[in-house]
């Protein structure tokens, strides 16, 4: 008799297909105060009150004479200070959101998502958990987003387990804020197993652990990018 294969994987669980309508979950986290950020707010308020105090000093006396001859080098101080600080002082952490859609960074009204199934690895190096998708690699600093470091690295063992290389963290609270989340866009995107166009929205049905999308005519057995079976719904068929 042969010998059994020692450390084989479990096998990957099932997952559910989802479809756009479906109500999604994520959870979104603010940047804790870290030192650059301090660095700028002090930055910011020395600016101004530099230029409140040059502006003063540049007031001409009922008498004709300046309030102080230094009002010059005041403005200019300020505008220094605040010039430093518009260009590399509050450029810091953006929120960072985690969920069924993947992980996403907030710019102002937009949010740029990755896929589950988009990352490629997910490791702990240097104080920060780092995100390879196929292209630029997401750094999460752990000093600023502890939170949603937690949060990312529990999801990715759920969700890409042999993709993800993180131990030591912890686990995730159970008081993380949650909010609601728009279904994602399926313009110019294609199914996973079929490579047909998703073009209808009704036509779209998504791995609910790595987010991998299908056409609902085109759906396979076992997800192609994460191995899990899927637990058909009725609604999803």
């Amino acid at each position: 008799m042969g010998r059994k294969r020692e450390g084989r994987r479990a096998k990957p669980k099932s997952a559910t297909l989802r479809k756009l309508d479906d109500v999604e979950r994520e959870w979104r986290f603010e940047p804790s105060a870290g030192g650059l950020q301090v660095v700028g707010v002090v930055v910011m308020s020395l600016g101004g009150l530099a230029l409140g105090a040059g502006v003063y000093a540049g007031l001409i006396l009922e008498d004709g004479s300046p309030t102080s001859k230094f009002g010059p080098y005041l403005l200019a101080a300020g505008i220094v200070l605040l010039a430093l600080y518009f260009f590399f002082g509050r450029g810091g952490a953006q929120p960072i959101r985690v969920g069924d859609l993947g992980v996403g960074t907030e710019d102002g009204d937009d949010v740029h998502r990755v896929a589950w199934y988009q990352i490629q690895s997910v490791s702990r190096v240097e104080g920060a958990l780092k995100l390879k998708p196929v292209g630029r690699a997401i750094v999460v600093p752990l000093a600023i987003h502890p939170a949603a470091a937690r949060r990312i690295a529990a999801e990715a063992k759920a969700r890409i387990p042999e993709r993800c290389e993180i131990e030591g963290l912890g686990k995730p609270s159970a008081d993380d804020p949650q909010v609601e989340v728009e279904p994602p866009q399926v313009t110019n995107l294609r199914c996973a197993a079929s490579d047909t166009a998703l073009s209808i929205e009704k036509d779209v049905r998504i791995c609910g652990a790595c987010g991998a999308v299908y056409h609902r005519k085109h759906v396979p057995s076992v997800c192609v990018e994460c191995g899990r079976s899927f637990a058909r719904k009725r609604s999803a068929a």
